[in-house]
């Protein structure tokens, strides 16, 4: 899909960006004069000393349990707590069926961020074995494979990370330019965007609501308080608003 193939473009954009410039210092220090794009290939036993194994298969599998491991806790947060607090009233009727559909679909997150890095070190080693050498197009095509791994999230998923990543790359892209003085460094970029922006969503909120997604205009409903709508005296009269809102944007 057009989401899926965003979301891979832009992940291979943001983490090829990022391994080209530590390349491009590597090769710096290398020496002056020749190719700098072209290196001799830097032993893998030496890369894998984030986890200790010689070889490169028990390196790729280590390191994808490793974040398996730490990136669990943080995808369950990400995908219980919004739903059960966004969701009340579902999460309400049916808690058993909420907690396991949450750690169902934060084993598939984590899954995907795990085959990610594990196909990121699988292709940068399987080069240097097979060629010998590195090269700084190889990063770039690493990020390509890697991405790949974009496909065992749901397909609502796939464009939500695209969301997220798109923004990424082009801030890495901005970032590498400026730094090499291609484009003028601009004070406080991110914020007038991030200003802009906000400004924009809000003007569809207020004037023209049914333009938004469903699930990025029930957020804001829980944060901004629009002018048609009553006032709440307390907090729990607030909760049961939001509730009943949902009840009947289901109920359309």
């Amino acid at each position: 899909s057009s989401s899926a193939a965003a979301a891979a473009a832009a992940a291979a954009v943001s983490t090829a960006a990022a391994a080209a410039a530590v390349l491009g210092t590597v090769t710096g220090a290398a020496g002056e004069g020749g190719d700098m794009s072209l290196l001799p290939c830097i032993p893998c036993a030496m890369m894998h000393r984030s986890t200790g194994c010689s070889g490169c298969v028990a390196h790729v599998g280590a390191s994808s349990a490793a974040t398996f491991r730490k990136c669990f806790p943080f995808y369950l947060s990400i995908h219980l707590v919004p739903f059960a607090v966004l969701n009340a009233a579902k999460a309400l009727r049916d808690p058993v069926g909420t907690v396991t559909k949450s750690v169902a679909a934060t084993v598939r997150s984590t899954a995907f961020i795990s085959a990610f890095v594990g196909l990121y070190m699988g292709a940068v080693c399987t080069h240097r074995n097979l060629v010998g050498r590195d090269h700084r197009a190889v990063y770039y095509a690493a990020g390509v494979v890697a991405a790949s791994a974009l496909f065992i999230e749901k397909k609502s998923r796939r464009a939500e990370l695209a969301l997220y990543l798109m923004p990424r790359a082009v801030d890495s892209l901005v970032a590498t330019m400026a730094g090499k003085r291609m484009l003028p460094a601009i004070p406080h970029a991110e914020l007038l965007l991030f200003c802009a922006v906000s400004g924009g969503l809000m003007h569809l909120y207020e004037n023209e609501p049914d333009t938004l997604a469903g699930f990025l205009r029930s957020t804001i409903r829980r944060f901004v308080h629009r002018p048609n709508a009553p006032l709440p005296h307390s907090a729990s009269e607030a909760m049961m608003q939001v509730v009943h809102e949902d009840e009947e944007e289901e109920d359309e």
